[in-house]
């Protein structure tokens, strides 16, 4: 698993996958979606599923699955 720079991510640019890190029920899930915000501190990047459903995400276990 590559290490994905958080500078490198641009918000609305390609689908990725990632797991999700907050959240009681639903944490530890995989989401796919489009990033719509990074931050740094916490690392935290939140995703935008399908059913536009913000979900906040461990950037260290982001991955690429489609380049738009």
């Amino acid at each position: 698993l590559m290490a994905i720079n958080l500078d490198e991510l641009v918000p609305y640019k390609g689908t990725y996958r990632g797991v999700k890190n907050i959240g009681r029920r639903e944490k530890g899930m995989i989401i796919e979606g489009i990033i719509t915000q990074v931050q740094t501190h916490p690392p935290t990047v939140i995703l935008r599923d399908k059913e536009n459903f913000a979900h906040s995400v461990d950037p260290s276990t982001l991955e690429l699955i489609k380049v738009e």
